[in-house]
């Protein structure tokens, strides 16, 4: 298991922090609370998808 901070920039170059968790070949980006913000998570789920 691996966790390290990662930045994702959205299209619209809105930058939010996060953590990338890597288990095994699974890897997801964990958010932390103080820095969700929805028009940038909205962003995030129409660039790359739905999160699973």
């Amino acid at each position: 298991m691996n966790i390290e901070p990662f930045e994702f920039v959205s299209k619209k170059g809105n930058t939010v922090k996060c953590f990338k968790l890597t288990i095994g070949k699974y890897q997801t980006l964990v958010f932390t609370r103080s820095q969700f913000e929805y028009d940038y998570i909205y962003e995030f789920l129409q660039d790359y998808g739905e999160l699973r």
